[in-house]
């Protein structure tokens, strides 16, 4: 009796990214619904923005990252219109103090992410340094 089709298995747990491309004859695309080879039920996916009308993905690329979260992304061919052209030009300067300064004079400031999370960071890095190098626990603790 065969088994039950399952998600794609790599040869490394190790590894950040793993990843399992299909060709045109190993997956179908209906009705916005993916279906892979050797699977009885299409994927649930959710996607990030629609197909251009009319175009058919001509390979699917399926990998899971260093978290354990799947992603789909699809090869398709289109055309693409150009941009219709503007008069309108920016200068944009890189600062010091500030990320960037436009020519209009307004400024996006620098995003300070490493200084409100240094804490935690240092805290979630000790208890990285305290598990066995190899074990399932790193592992664990070096994805959180």
């Amino acid at each position: 009796m065969p088994s039950e089709p399952k998600y794609p298995r790599y040869k490394s747990r190790k590894k950040s990214r793993a990843s399992a491309e299909y060709s045109r004859s190993a997956f179908k695309w209906r009705d916005g619904k993916l279906t892979l080879a050797k699977t009885a039920d299409p994927l649930h996916i959710r996607c990030s923005r629609p197909l251009p009308e009319g175009a058919e993905p001509s390979t699917v690329t399926v990998s899971r990252d260093a978290a354990g979260r799947w992603f789909v992304s699809m090869l398709v061919e289109g055309i693409i219109t150009a941009a219709p052209t503007t008069s309108n030009a920016a200068g944009i300067d890189a600062g010091t103090t500030s990320l960037l300064t436009l020519s209009a004079g307004e400024k996006v400031t620098n995003p300070r992410h490493q200084r409100r999370d240094r804490a935690r960071l240092a805290t979630v890095q000790r208890e990285l340094s305290r598990q066995a190098k190899g074990s399932n626990n790193r592992d664990t603790a070096r994805v959180a």
